[in-house]
């Protein structure tokens, strides 16, 4: 009777197990389809012969790291350089033209972390987290699209910062970019990486060497 009941017990679980199995498969290839399509759409404006910046970091940031292509293995080797002291993503920052192209909270531009980690309780009241820097500063009021005024205490302290922070900021005609802080000329250069590179490996193979001599 145990042997019998056990057997049910386990047929019931399957009947309740599998339509979730089935479901997430749906799920998981409406995904990758959709992900597919997206790269698709990039990869021909990269063959169109327009290789921005912004398109050449979407690209990146819409393709898995586990794949075996080109951009999978740049993804892969700037996460093995942050894992030993070198975070290159931390050198690049934007610079705001006409903001159309640069995430007011998401992205680093205004100085040298994230608004939204800088200001914790201010992006808490944002409504639309991924806005652009353009649609944020469109009207001049930095708090129309918070679902609530701004409260005394913390929040009001970050805000008055915030502000601080912000009234410099003046928008232009010309386009978003990307700048590279590891030389004076704020432009990404192979021979700086290849120096951070050499200071980071080279060291210890000459200690190597001389341990075996």
């Amino acid at each position: 009777m145990k042997c019998r009941d056990g057997r049910r017990k386990l047929q019931e679980l399957k009947k309740i197990i599998r339509p979730w199995i089935n479901n997430q498969i749906v799920l998981k290839k409406g995904f990758k389809s959709s992900l597919l399509n997206k790269l698709a759409d990039i990869d021909k404006v990269l063959d169109s012969g327009v290789n921005s910046d912004e398109i050449l970091l979407c690209r990146l940031e819409n393709h898995g790291s586990r794949s075996s292509s080109c951009w999978s293995s740049i993804l892969r080797d700037v996460r093995v350089l942050e894992d030993k002291g070198f975070n290159f993503l931390s050198h690049c920052k934007r610079h705001v033209g006409n903001g159309v192209q640069t995430k007011f909270w998401l992205d680093f531009w205004s100085s040298d972390m994230a608004l939204c980690d800088r200001f914790p309780r201010i992006f808490a009241l944002e409504s639309v987290k991924d806005i652009s820097v353009a649609d944020k500063m469109v009207d001049g009021s930095l708090c129309a699209s918070f679902r609530r005024p701004i409260r005394d205490g913390v929040e009001r302290q970050q805000w008055q910062e915030f502000l601080q922070l912000i009234d410099s900021v003046i928008l232009s005609s010309s386009h978003d970019r990307w700048t590279c802080d590891l030389n004076g000329e704020g432009m990404f250069c192979v021979k700086d990486i290849r120096l951070i590179l050499d200071d980071m490996y080279l060291p210890s193979l000459k200690k190597n060497k001389m341990n075996n001599v």
